[in-house]
């Protein structure tokens, strides 16, 4: 089952891990910092263009993004 706050911890952790800042991940999606940090405080979720961007910007699955698996690897 989908929990966006399992998607949030994941966007956080990967966002920190790669040195990004929340207002360059707004920059590149387009939106304001108050939704990526809506986003990984989990009180919103990425719409399908924004998951498909976290999940090739780092590299990671979707469904790992989306708390459908815990492996990161992209199929």
């Amino acid at each position: 089952m989908y929990d966006p706050k399992i998607t949030g911890l994941r966007l956080r952790s990967l966002r920190i891990q790669h040195g990004r800042k929340q207002d360059d991940i707004a920059s590149c999606l387009g939106v304001g910092q108050t939704a990526v940090s809506n986003q990984e405080k989990g009180m919103s979720s990425p719409y399908a263009a924004a998951l498909f961007w976290y999940a090739v910007e780092y590299g990671v699955s979707a469904d790992y993004l989306l708390g459908l698996t815990d492996d990161p690897t992209p199929v």
